[in-house]
């Protein structure tokens, strides 16, 4: 077979999730060679290959929702370049959106490859075995880190909350498990048995509560009830899964918003609420009310404050005034403005129309952990859930539901 863009962006992708699961490890270790500059290859990967799957993109007819996101990009860069006075941060905050480019060219192709169905299989067991591991004793890498131009850099992140240790295994942070844990279920779906599926579902969950992910729970629990409506009830398993995406969407943005005016207090006085619901209060209390700061003006609403001004880049850039949002709805809205916030919306709209097919059931899936998820985390810096909103946005846009029901699944080893 010629190789092409689509194999070379399998291989790529492979190397991407093998890395991401496997991360605290391979830091760990090239860290003790002094390599660990080897540890950023498949981010270059990425970066080249969006960069000139891109510039062919133009040579022929370029997707709309491609030139769409490319235009908000640049305005939300010229904004943040404004708004702080340097474009630095900027700048950065665009290289951290590249797993986001990469999943807007690539596609159904994680969907469809053998290759990447092999990957989430074995990588499901031995992301398992690592937390186990942990569970049990002490990894070396636990709490490593290392230094790179004079910023300190965690290699694997050693935290705890309200005495409970959070454990993540092979991965950095315990959130990168359970959000990998969770993509590749959602990628071997329909695609091994269905008794044995069942059994890695709920390994899975017990394994993930370990990491005391309470999104990522969350996540488990709602797709056991849809799927358990799914039994009762065909439309009512299709009406599920899209209420539950309408919801998402719109507590996600209501919730974090509504801030300016209520003053949330959830009184956690018991220790198994506080264990449940405490970085939820964090949010509606602290990071959600800050992050609302951001809008001093009503055009910032539709411009934004563009990018850098939260996020990992106002962590290197600005540490003072860092703010994570831990909301994609509020994030998008601070970095984009609110043309972000309809492309989510037209997004659900897309998926709801897509016919379906052999892999209709999995994009509903993704869908529905991301929005969920994404009432959380601001997902666009989580490289993993950044490159699977790129995936959705591209099978939902780019192709038109006939062309989604004819796709056959990837058969090369690549």
């Amino acid at each position: 077979m010629n190789f092409s863009f689509k194999n070379a962006g399998i291989i790529i992708l492979a190397l991407f999730l093998l890395k991401e699961s496997l991360d605290a490890i391979i830091r760990y270790y090239l860290a003790s060679i002094n390599l660990v500059a080897l540890t950023y290859v498949p981010i270059f990967l990425i970066v080249i290959y969006v960069v000139f799957n891109f510039w062919a993109e133009l040579k022929r007819t370029p997707y709309f929702s491609s030139i769409a996101i490319i235009f908000m990009v640049i305005i939300s860069s010229v904004v943040g370049f404004l708004n702080l006075g340097q474009l630095t941060p900027a700048l950065f905050a665009i290289y951290v959106f590249f797993p986001f480019f990469f999943g807007l060219q690539t596609g159904d192709l994680v969907y469809r490859s053998i290759l990447i169905k092999r990957i989430a299989l074995i990588m499901i067991f031995i992301l398992s075995a690592g937390v186990i591991m942990e569970w049990v004793g002490e990894l070396p890498w636990k709490g490593f880190s290392y230094e790179i131009g004079g910023v300190e850099i965690e290699a694997s992140r050693s935290w705890a909350s309200l005495g409970i240790q959070r454990l993540s295994g092979f991965a950095r942070t315990s959130y990168n498990f359970a959000i990998l844990m969770v993509c590749f279920l959602i990628l071997l779906y329909g695609r091994i048995n269905h008794f044995a599926y069942f059994l890695l579902f709920l390994s899975s969950f017990f394994v993930v509560s370990l990491s005391t992910t309470k999104g990522v729970m969350l996540v488990f629990i709602v797709l056991a009830l849809l799927f358990i409506v799914g039994w009762i009830s065909r439309f009512l398993f299709h009406f599920g899964f899209k209420t539950t995406l309408g919801m998402s969407l719109l507590v996600g943005l209501v919730l974090p918003i509504s801030t300016l005016w209520v003053v949330y207090d959830l009184d956690l006085y018991d220790i198994v609420m506080r264990v449940i619901f405490l970085s939820f209060e964090m949010r509606l209390t602290d990071v959600w009310p800050e992050a609302m700061e951001n809008f001093a003006y009503w055009n910032d609403y539709i411009t934004g404050k563009g990018a850098g001004n939260v996020g990992v880049a106002s962590m290197i850039y600005n540490p003072e005034n860092y703010n994570p949002v831990d909301n994609l709805y509020l994030y998008v809205l601070i970095v984009f403005g609110a043309p972000f916030i309809v492309l989510l919306a037209l997004l659900l709209r897309r998926i709801f129309k897509l016919k379906e097919s052999d892999i209709y059931i999995n994009l509903l899936m993704m869908a529905t952990f991301i929005f969920v998820y994404g009432i959380f985390t601001n997902v666009l810096e989580s490289g993993i859930l950044a490159y699977f909103l790129g995936t959705l946005i591209s099978v939902a846009f780019n192709k038109s539901p006939d062309e989604n029901e004819k796709s056959t699944e990837i058969s090369h080893e690549t």
